[in-house]
């Protein structure tokens, strides 16, 4: 509602909703973390990722062949749900936030599979979102003039799950718009935990051998493996406020240190290679890096310190973090729902009794 203070909408405990969907035997779409605790028993009624299924029709769980926008309709549901139980009422607006340089046939199938969930449905690119929330900073309604004047330039990088993306945004008389991006595919937080187990792998003794089922067949290991996977991710954020955590092994054994400084040796050249991806990129838009007004970080593992001080060497303008960067863009959305100034691809703002809820897709 228009003044009010935005709030982030927890789902499984999480800032996020993961978009993983899991068929069920008695052919129940489960989603988020429930979906991937199931799928360990049955990877093969798990679909991991929605999102980068969106440009397809259907795909097959188990033996059942499922339209790909009844496992999106399944995640909206989901969280627009978990909006409403905070929120005390229904959704009235739902604003779907996306990849830049998603097609006009992938927004529609997101759009058709959202049709239903909520009275009124946006869509709004995600640099643009990050865009309108550097500028406003959760206040609704300012224009932020004073952060990002017209003509203004902003770098955004969003390190997400399983890829990132820079772009460059500029604010117009008829809103934010991106005047450049790029992308490295394949590339992100869930990668960056990867690297990380594979590193304890090779240093802590016997952790190799428990995590090992080449046959996928010993559901014990398995739950162990999925349950050491998160404390990895955990242990990862925690790196980001402290020096040293202890990490629970699986298996009955001993815990084991991980360092800030373990952290850094594993991600340095993936972190140098995001910084150096950032660079380029806002040159190609034809900006020059001084021109930039700040750049505003997005996603959660732009926590890690070292990739700050990486940037901070070869970006002259202020590097902004805020204290949940994962939700940066989805706050974005908030502030362009509520306010009087509605960027491109954005439909008409509700009304002032409208309750707005914001989804990314991750």
């Amino acid at each position: 509602m228009s003044g009010s203070v935005p709030r982030v909408v927890t789902v499984d405990g999480e800032p996020w909703l993961s978009s993983a969907v899991f068929l069920s035997r008695d052919d129940a779409l489960v989603v988020g973390a429930d979906a991937l605790r199931m799928g360990v028993a049955d990877p093969s009624r798990l679909e991991n990722r929605v999102k980068a299924r969106l440009g397809e029709r259907e795909v097959l769980l188990g033996d059942t062949v499922v339209p790909v926008s009844t496992m999106v309709l399944a995640l909206l549901a989901r969280a627009v749900r978990a909006a409403a139980a905070v929120a005390g009422a229904p959704v009235d607006h739902l604003v779907l936030t996306h990849p830049p340089d998603w097609s006009g046939e992938r927004l529609s199938g997101l759009l058709a599979a959202a049709t239903g969930v909520a009275p009124r449905i946006s869509t709004i690119a995600e640099p643009v979102g990050a865009g309108v929330w550097f500028a406003t900073r959760g206040e609704l309604g300012v224009d932020g003039a004073d952060r990002l004047p017209l003509g203004g330039v902003l770098g955004v990088l969003d390190v997400g799950g399983g890829t990132v993306d820079v772009a460059v945004v500029r604010r117009e008389h008829t809103g934010i718009v991106v005047v450049g991006r790029a992308c490295i595919p394949g590339l992100g937080g869930g990668d960056f935990d990867r690297l990380i187990i594979d590193h304890l792998r090779e240093t802590v003794p016997g952790l190799a051998d428990r995590l090992a089922d080449p046959a996928g067949t010993n559901l014990v290991r398995m739950r162990e493996a999925v349950a050491f996977r998160q404390d990895v991710r955990r242990a990862k954020e925690l790196l980001s406020r402290h020096e040293r955590v202890e990490l629970r092994l699986p298996g009955g054994l001993p815990n084991t240190a991980l360092t800030r400084a373990d952290l850094e040796r594993v991600l340095h050249s993936h972190l140098d290679r995001i910084t150096a991806f950032t660079l380029r990129t806002v040159l190609l838009s034809g900006v020059e890096a001084h021109q930039l007004t700040a750049l505003q970080l997005a996603g959660g593992s732009t926590r890690i310190p070292l990739l700050w001080r990486l940037l901070a060497e070869v970006v002259p303008v202020p590097i902004q973090l805020d204290d949940q960067p994962e939700s940066v863009v989805a706050l974005g959305a908030c502030a362009v729902a509520v306010s009087h100034s509605v960027p491109p691809a954005v439909v008409p703002s509700p009304g002032a009794d409208a309750r707005p809820f914001f989804w990314r897709l991750r």
